[in-house]
């Protein structure tokens, strides 16, 4: 998949998609920040200002808790069933700190992305699977395999980094910035914590906010 190929109009198509069923593959509706989250992904996704590499790269400031996870699983199902409509198949990564998390996440995209569950692989905790259309791994595999040639811009298409500020190394911002072409993998980011500093930022990786949303601020939505 390049920049000049389907991958942009493919996330401008399902976040459409998404806002305009106004709920989730699995019949729930959005929760507010939810919601206003996509439709910031959408106006950024539009953006005439921005290259079209540039539109591919991005993160969410948003608090631990508030449904992230529904949200990019549901970026991820529309994302990938829009392209299938085309006769196209993409592969997806999702990147997890932990072993809790990668467990918990392969429910929630379950969950949330019914269409694909039995589409989903793991590597980590003894699992090796990346063959399915999505996989979910650890950190620690992931900069394995990056590191090795075994995944990169040549057969990922969609890069989602969960808790990106665990993962913002310095041997990890330089692995994303060589392995990952921005005009050929869409990279997005989920952060409660984007910034750290100069050499360890999500910044430094993804570039541009997409959207941001305070605990105060969902505290006080009712989330």
């Amino acid at each position: 998949m390049s920049v000049n190929g389907s991958l942009l109009e493919y996330l401008k198509e399902g976040v459409e998609n998404l806002l305009d069923a106004g709920q989730f593959e699995n019949g729930r509706e959005f929760r507010p920040t939810q919601n206003d989250a996509l439709e910031a992904y959408q106006k950024y996704l539009n953006k005439n200002h921005l290259k079209p590499e540039d539109k591919l790269k991005g993160f969410f400031d948003m608090p631990t808790g508030i449904g992230k996870t529904a949200l990019f699983s549901g970026i991820l199902s529309a994302t990938h069933q829009g392209a299938s409509r085309h006769n196209d198949h993409l592969k997806s990564i999702i990147v997890v700190p932990t072993i809790t998390l990668l467990d918990q996440t392969h429910q929630d995209l379950k969950d949330f992305a019914p269409t694909f569950a039995n589409r989903i692989g793991l590597y980590g905790d003894g699992h090796k699977n990346l063959h399915n259309q999505i996989t979910i791994m650890t950190y620690d595999a992931w900069y394995d395999l990056s590191a090795a040639g075994k995944i990169g811009s040549h057969n990922v298409d969609i890069l989602i980094s969960d808790e990106a500020h665990k993962g913002t190394s310095e041997r990890r911002i330089e692995n994303i910035l060589n392995q990952y072409d921005d005009k050929q993998t869409a990279k997005i980011a989920f952060s409660a914590t984007p910034h750290f500093d100069e050499s360890k930022s999500v910044y430094a990786t993804h570039g541009r906010q997409i959207f941001y949303r305070s605990i105060r601020d969902a505290v006080l939505s009712g989330e």
